[in-house]
């Protein structure tokens, strides 16, 4: 393993080359096009997956009600946007007009593939991440809504099997940076978010000196911030490393789609060096 993730520390972010062989993005990005019934079957199958995403979380902004507003202020529903862009941008992978080389494996428009490919590493770390510290930190019983099992567990198995058993998007090594991006990006909102007067519509009252204001009542930067930082620093240095660990060797043990790389000509293996 250790020498898988030096070798992958070598490799671009979103580069196709292994030690063999390369990824073929053709059967990453498209799976089963060759087989017109399974394709189909997949395709139904990510429509009716990203249609009850959208009515959840469609559900999840309703119920938001009176501020509505406030849906986006919360890690889960930040998870959960990711995931559906994730969702969206696989299924249009399929379905859309993109046009693939079968010799090499490659896609016209690599941009589209990164973005892909990117938002997989980010939405299946951030689902597990999310799901882990709701039900061991948020958490304190009381009736469970569907939305909640939803956005807490059955979204990030969603996201699993698409993104692990469909098409096989291998997690590289530097993908962890995408990872620390958003959950960096949601830390520093969380200090942000104290030293204004939003609150947090779920849980407030008129008294200044409970948690209600909080986003979460274990990451109060104005009533804990000693305890708040300690724990922000166990997320970043233990939790989010260890988790993605976790997913990285799960990737490493599915099979990937791969084409053999004497089916590339030299000047195509040239362009997949220089590809970041």
């Amino acid at each position: 393993m250790f020498h898988r993730c030096v070798s992958e520390c070598r490799l671009p972010m979103f580069g196709l080359e292994g030690n063999e062989k390369n990824i073929d993005l053709k059967e990453t990005l498209e799976p089963s096009c060759s087989n017109i019934v399974k394709r189909r079957i997949c395709i139904a199958y990510k429509f009716a997956m990203l249609a009850l995403t959208w009515c959840a979380m469609v559900q999840s902004i309703y119920d938001e009600s009176p501020d509505r507003a406030s849906w986006i202020i919360f890690l889960t529903h930040w998870c959960t946007l990711i995931s559906t862009l994730y969702l969206m941008s696989s299924l249009i992978s399929m379905v859309g007009p993109y046009q693939f080389s079968v010799q090499t494996g490659t896609l016209e428009s690599p941009k589209f593939a990164k973005w892909t490919w990117g938002l997989f590493a980010m939405s299946i770390h951030c689902q597990l991440f999310v799901t882990i510290l709701f039900w061991y930190l948020v958490y304190d019983g009381g009736t469970i809504m569907f939305k909640t099992w939803y956005e807490h567990g059955i979204l990030f198995v969603i996201v699993a099997i698409d993104g692990f058993f469909i098409h096989r998007f291998p997690l590289r090594f530097k993908h962890i940076f995408l990872v620390y991006l958003l959950e960096i990006s949601y830390l520093v909102w969380t200090g942000i978010h104290s030293t204004t007067s939003i609150g947090n519509s779920n849980n407030s009252d008129n008294d200044p000196e409970t948690d209600d204001d909080a986003l979460y009542g274990v990451l109060n930067w104005n009533q804990r911030p000693q305890a708040s930082a300690i724990l922000a620093v166990v997320l970043v240095f233990v939790v989010v490393p260890v988790l993605f660990l976790f997913l990285w060797i799960v990737s490493a043990c599915i099979p990937r789609r791969y084409v053999e790389k004497t089916e590339l000509p030299e000047d195509e293996e040239e362009m997949q060096e220089r590809r970041v």
